[in-house]
Parts: C-alpha cells; sequence; structure tokens
C-alpha cells in the first residue's frame, strides 16, 4: 500500500513527456509459490495497479515493471531461511537489467521485464550437483 499512496503522491509532479516510472516487484507475481501466498498476492496486486498507471499516464510518463526471480542476497538467511541462494541471480544482475529499462529511447517502453534464472550444467560446480 505504501509503494502505492507514494506513486500516487508523485504522479502529478511529474514532468510530462519526460519522466519515468521503474517498479521492481517479482516473478511471484505472476505465479504463486508456497509458503509465499501474501508475498504473491501483494506482488500481483502492485502488477495490475502498475498496468493501470501505465494506462493512465500513457504519452505522459513511461511505466515499466521489472519482475525478478529470487536474488542471491543476505534476505532469505536474514529470515531464517537456510537455502542456498549461489544458483540465483546477484543483485548486480538485476541492477543492469533496471538500468537497461531506464536507458531505452524514451519513445520506446516495455511494459514488463520477467527475469528467469536458468541454470545451465556448465554453471554448476560439483559441490552443487
Amino acid at each position: 500500500i505504501s509503494t502505492i499512496r507514494f506513486l500516487r503522491s508523485i504522479v502529478d509532479k511529474l514532468q510530462p513527456g519526460n519522466s519515468q516510472i521503474l517498479v521492481c516487484t517479482a516473478s511471484l507475481a505472476l505465479m504463486a509459490r508456497t509458503p509465499y501466498a501474501l508475498q504473491s498476492a501483494t506482488k500481483s496486486a502492485m502488477r495490475s495497479f502498475v498496468e493501470t498507471l501505465r494506462d493512465e499516464l500513457r504519452g505522459r510518463t513511461r511505466v515499466m515493471n521489472l519482475m525478478p526471480p529470487s536474488v542471491n542476497t543476505q534476505i532469505f538467511a536474514k529470515a531464517g531461511d537456510d537455502r542456498l541462494t549461489t544458483a540465483y541471480p546477484p543483485a548486480s544482475r538485476i541492477a543492469s537489467s533496471m538500468q537497461f529499462l531506464l536507458d531505452c529511447p524514451y519513445d520506446i517502453c516495455i511494459p514488463e521485464l520477467l527475469i528467469e534464472q536458468h541454470c545451465f550444467n556448465s554453471d554448476i560446480n560439483e559441490e552443487e550437483k
């Protein structure tokens, strides 16, 4: 809710034709995963909000949504989840994707970018097999 309120509070302050909004939700917005029912639902709601905002601001402000997978950070460990995150993409890859969206020519809008992590056999070292 706070992200929606924030975006609503700045919309009138954006310069028409020279502004952009990039929201980073998550791939959970497209598919529910257990035990993340609440997170999946809120990400899906945010995705719907971003789609509607894009329609409302069409021709004035470019509105984009980035949906990354789980990322190799300490967030899982801090939550007490002991999963191995080294197979997840690094945060720098997500940041690069965000920069790509923001650097596109202004007359091009990539409405959504879903990032999927693919792990190929050559990417797995012997300890992770």
